[in-house]
């Protein structure tokens, strides 16, 4: 995805929103370098916020391909952006017993690219799933 630094806010904000979801397609489809095609060198992940932090292209790998072997996630609301260079996004996760919901928090740097990835969540936002159907309220 190209992206201009010089364009209107509007211009910038459907760039971002794109690169989230281009991000969560990735995961869906295992793509390990697709996903890793988003971030900068010297990105940061932080997942879930204050429990499991990454930086840089090697930890981001290492991280993901663990998460592709079994994670899946789905939009589950609109992707919301603002005056400066970041996106707010609602996913619920998939993981082989759990479904959880997530407010993730993407900043890009000047050249478009996922500078940080910020995923908010916790113990009241995973439920115990059994063949696809929520059985315990959390």
């Amino acid at each position: 995805m190209r992206f201009d630094p010089a364009a209107p806010q509007e211009e910038k904000l459907q760039h971002y929103c794109a690169v989230a979801k281009a991000y969560i397609d990735a995961v869906n489809a295992k793509d390990l370098e697709a996903i890793l095609a988003c971030y900068a060198e010297d990105a940061e992940v932080h997942d879930p916020v204050g429990q499991r932090d990454c930086k840089g292209k090697a930890a981001l790998r290492d991280f993901y391909t663990g998460v592709i072997t079994r994670a899946q996630m789905e939009i589950v609301g609109p992707i919301s952006g603002s005056f400066g260079p970041a996106v707010a996004t609602p996913v619920r996760a998939r993981v082989p017993g759990l479904e959880i919901d997530v407010i993730t928090v993407t900043r890009f740097n000047d050249l478009g690219l996922v500078q940080e990835y910020s995923a908010y969540w916790g113990p009241n936002n995973m439920r115990k799933t059994e063949e696809g159907r929520i059985t315990d309220g959390g």
